[in-house]
């Protein structure tokens, strides 16, 4: 069961993925310090929401980029095997 958790895990987080959360962080944060700290607004104050946004946001960009690189891998194993 460990196993299958693991397994699971590295096939959901490569290492695109992580360098999109943490860029995500990054940007996240870098953009409240710049307008958000001492704004009025609820979701630019708060810092836990901003940061969810980034991680999340990174995470699903760069999933996107690993899913078309896979698709355009394996099309053209397909196109060379005709």
């Amino acid at each position: 069961m460990n196993n299958k958790i693991r397994e699971i895990i590295k096939r959901q987080f490569t290492l695109l993925h992580i360098i999109g959360i943490i860029f995500g962080l990054l940007l996240s944060f870098f953009y409240w310090y710049k307008s958000g700290r001492y704004s009025d607004n609820i979701f630019r104050n708060n810092i836990i929401i901003i940061l969810t946004w980034g991680i999340l946001s990174g995470y699903f960009v760069c999933d996107i980029i690993n899913t078309a690189r896979n698709y355009r891998k394996n099309d053209s194993c397909k196109s060379n095997k005709k």
